[in-house]
């Protein structure tokens, strides 16, 4: 029996100590044994190990429950020393064999990492965490026919900078063998963070020599707790010598692109790209762009009126067919100078470095938009004039291509939230052609959009007398309910009015449902003392929630109800007209722009407004020094439309854009009915308008509402 308090998973362990494989006689050693689960396996496969056999674990009472572990297995003579492994990198001694499970995260770089690195003539990094000292650890322990067997994250098979440097370290003195990787979910319950094995071995093979096996372990049952490997599979493909099978390849050392070791990069598509590459009919996408990083501005230089406009990951197209960037884009950024190395002024495409897609966009210089800022969640492929020459939106549409969608799948890493880092990106292979075949595509592609596009809105246009009468049978439903339920309420309020009365007249408030020596309202261990209100408490909370019941019912009936009577108001002088209505509150309007003559109906925009200044004095400004709000009224002639601008400086919306526009959906801290965002948006899409939120905000509230000049009922 095992008692392990961070227990490796056990099909895990099983497969690590089968690839392994521990001769009798030898010496085995985990340097992170935890509760020594991991070596116990490796001792109990091995059965006749020697003296020297040990495990350390940095937590000491950890290694205390290791060691009764060993002793209850049967395993008395072994020892899971209480000490950090880093400690031993003085001792001369070696094992046979290491077997380890690894920190998900890595470790920190101490000082006696220093003196690994330098044992192997490697400049140490200057700070964070990492693999890399521990496999430097690893060789330094490792007889000269020693093998081991460890996990690692998947970020450190494809990262820059130090994991690079080992990887190149590994792949030059061919000591990696094998790399495994396990699906996700491999170690649940503890994370579902991606993970691979390697396998270093110093006495590898010959027909292995110079080349490294990649293979992907499967799953033969996944849930939420645990992630069982397919063993028995993995084994016969790591001892299987073919080139090539069903879910392993092994890959010459210069054949490793960029000396990625990840072996989601070795698949079907790497030897398709690998041979386009080969006849020329492919390009690396490093080949054609240069890969432009961006930045996270200071939180003081943002502005929405900012010198330069702050392009950031939701504002990349959301779809194939929106192929330029939007030139409605909120954000804004001064103090340009400080970016200087993130600013784009080129032609080129953005794409997201975070997220499943790419969300490929093309951004072109005009005079609307001389120079963008990029975030640090995108990236800006630039064409490179001393590279080869291609079409923008050629590149644009490859990039939604299955071909290339696959390949960005197998190189995105993280398990949160996926990434493609600049390297990964730069690996992709795109098919590559003369230029006039360039533009052939370009327009086959178009058409196909354009066709598809058709089709789509022809279904829809069928199913939309349909999709409108059902909406219309909800409502209503909706409708004669509301109306019913007030009708019952109205007569609940009065029945409970005139018990209010009687109360008050026989001097019967007082009265509580038990005395107060009742049996029943004694205090019983680890539940809540019973209620015993008296009579008034009890009937004004009745009263408190039928009020609360006739005001949900009628914002709901207004909501659903809009008859609108439009007329042409000057806006700025409605908003003021509003305004002196608050002039007594705690907070104050600023209200500037343009007094374009609109069409509205005013009564409806009225309450929109109010609403917004009523939900900002309720939920926003508790606890806010200076609470303040501000409407800036804009007029934009080329597209008829006017812009409101709505801030206020209180506490940030915590629901989402959709989930404020839903009906009955409103924040955990809101003690609103949850009808006044949808009633907002009802009122704006009544006037052909939309409603647009900016979400995620650490302080403030900020909408924009665009509605136009001219209602066409009026013209």
């Amino acid at each position: 029996m095992e008692l392990n308090a961070f227990n490796t998973p056990e099909s895990l362990k099983t497969l690590m100590v089968n690839i392994l494989n521990p001769s009798d006689n030898k010496t085995i050693y985990d340097p992170v044994a935890g509760s020594g689960g991991l070596l116990i396996k490796a001792l109990k496969y091995s059965k006749t190990t020697i003296e020297g056999s040990e495990g350390n674990e940095i937590i000491n009472r950890i290694a205390q429950l290791g060691n009764m572990n060993l002793i209850m297995n049967g395993l008395k003579r072994y020892e899971i020393e209480p000490k950090d492994c880093f400690e031993k990198i003085n001792d001369i001694k070696q094992y046979d064999y290491i077997i380890a499970d690894l920190p998900i995260n890595g470790f920190i770089n101490s000082v006696e990492h220093y003196m690994l690195y330098n044992q192997y003539n490697l400049n140490p990094p200057r700070s964070g965490r990492s693999f890399a000292s521990f496999i430097l650890f690893i060789l330094s322990k490792l007889k000269l026919d020693g093998k081991a067997v460890f996990t690692v994250s998947e970020s450190f098979l494809t990262s820059q900078g130090k994991e690079k440097e080992i990887r190149k370290l590994l792949i030059e003195r061919d000591l990696l063998e094998s790399v495994i990787s396990l699906p996700m979910g491999a170690l649940l319950p503890y994370t579902n963070a991606k993970a691979s094995l390697l396998v270093i071995n110093k006495g590898k093979s010959p027909n292995l020599f110079n080349k490294v096996k990649f293979i992907k372990a499967k799953a033969l049952d996944f849930n939420k707790k645990s992630n069982v490997i397919d063993s028995e599979e993995v084994i016969k493909s790591y001892l299987n010598d073919s080139e090539y099978s069903k879910n392993s390849q092994i890959i010459p050392n210069e054949n490793l692109r960029n000396l990625i070791l990840s072996a989601d990069a070795y698949d079907d598509e790497y030897f398709i790209s690998n041979l386009m590459l080969k006849e020329g009919t492919g390009k690396l996408l490093s080949d054609l762009v240069q890969i432009k990083s961006g930045t996270q501005p200071d939180r003081n230089d943002l502005s929405e009126h900012g010198e330069l406009v702050l392009v950031k990951i939701e504002n990349l197209s959301k779809e194939i067919l929106d192929i330029n960037l939007s030139k409605d884009i909120i954000h804004g950024v001064n103090n340009i100078e400080k970016y200087y190395k993130h600013i784009i002024s080129e032609d080129c495409i953005l794409v997201a470095r975070i997220g499943d897609y790419l969300k490929p966009t093309i951004y072109r210089h005009s005079e609307y938009n001389k120079s963008i800022l990029i975030h640090s969640n995108v990236y800006a492929l630039i064409p490179s004039k001393k590279r080869v020459e291609f079409d923008l939106e050629y590149l644009y549409y490859q990039l939604h291509a299955t071909f290339i969608l696959e390949q960005i799948k197998s190189k995105k890493v993280g398990s949160v939230m996926p990434y493609i880092t600049i390297s990964n990106l730069g690996q992709l292979v795109v098919p590559f052609v003369s230029l006039e075949n360039q533009e052939q595509f370009v327009n086959t592609q178009k058409a196909n959009l354009i066709a598809a596009e058709r089709a789509r809105l022809e279904e829809k246009s069928k199913e939309l007398g349909y999709i409108e009468e059902i909406e219309e049978k909800e409502l209503n439903i909706v409708r004669t309910i509301t109306h019913q339920l007030k009708h019952q309420l109205t007569g609940l309020s009065t029945v409970l009015s005139k018990i209010q009365a009687i109360s008050t007249k026989n001097n019967l408030g007082e009265l509580k449902e038990y005395d107060k020596d009742d049996p029943r309202l004694k205090v019983n261990p680890g539940f809540e003392k019973p209620e015993n209100e008296n009579f008034e408490e009890t009937l004004n909370k009745a009263i408190k929630k039928t009020d609360t019941v006739n005001i949900i019912l009628r914002d709901v009936e207004k909501a659903i109800i809009l008859n609108l009577e439009f007329s042409e108001i000057k806006l700025l002088d409605l908003f003021n007209e509003i305004k002196k209505e608050y002039n007594q509150k705690a907070f104050s309007i600023e209200i500037t722009g343009n007094n374009p003559l609109i069409d509205i109906s005013k009564s409806h925009f009225e309450d929109l407004i109010n609403t917004l200044i009523e939900n900002a004095e309720e939920h926003s400004f508790e606890g806010i020094k200076k609470p303040k709000i501000t409407f800036n009224i804009k007029t934009d002639l080329t597209r008829g439309i006017i812009i409101i601008d709505y801030k206020n400086n209180g506490s940030p919306l915590t629901i989402n854009e959709k989930e404020y526009k839903s009906i009955l959906t409103k924040s955990i801290k809101s003690k609103g009915t949850g009808i006044g965002g949808y009633y907002i948006n009802k009122i704006i899409e009544a006037h052909k308008g939309i409603l647009k939120i900016e979400e995620n905000l650490t302080s403030g509230v900020h909408f924009i509402i665009e509605i136009p000049i001219k209602q066409i009922e009026n013209e």
